[in-house]
């Protein structure tokens, strides 16, 4: 739906930026899974590591800013800042485990996902080149198969909430 929304919110003038949704979107989900790992560092007050991955991390994005635009344009600077999260987002998981000695919350697995949302996010990309029709098409039926596998767990949820309320 990228297009369409660009049309909608900006104009014509600003197609090319459909192509920035996608690491920005990636992005924010490598950042939101950091801040599980940072919420348990906060948790046991080791803050240190906490500003120690966010100030490391921000230094990567300003080296690879500065190079990557000055080399591809102002796009680069989208996947600079999601390759940054990710590495923030790598290096908060490493150190969740030597703050508490222990996984409280799977790394292999969040990076897994991470990796997949990733990787569909690119090959999303790839239908921009389609007629909106088709796009729309190919929407309905990964929400069907995803509602497919997905509702089940959902009703899962809702039923032990419903268990734990009793």
């Amino acid at each position: 739906m990228a297009p369409e929304l660009v049309l909608i919110l900006g104009s014509s003038k600003y197609h090319a930026t459909i192509y920035l949704i996608a690491p920005m979107v990636t992005g924010t989900l490598f950042r939101f899974y950091s801040y599980i790992y940072t919420a348990v560092q906060n948790y046991n007050r080791k803050t240190q590591y906490v500003a120690a991955g966010t100030v490391g991390a921000m230094l990567v994005n300003i080296v690879l800013n500065y190079v990557c635009i000055l080399r591809f344009g102002y796009m680069a600077a989208a996947y600079t800042t999601a390759f940054s999260y990710f590495l923030l987002l790598l290096l908060q998981g490493i150190l969740e485990k030597k703050v508490t000695g222990t996984r409280v919350t799977s790394l292999r697995k969040n990076l897994l996902i991470a990796a997949g949302y990733l990787a569909a996010n690119l090959a999303t990309m790839k239908l921009f080149e389609l007629k909106w029709y088709y796009r729309y098409a190919v929407i309905l039926l990964v929400a069907a198969v995803s509602a497919r596998f997905v509702l089940p767990r959902l009703r899962e949820v809702f039923h032990s909430f419903r268990q734990k309320k009793n």
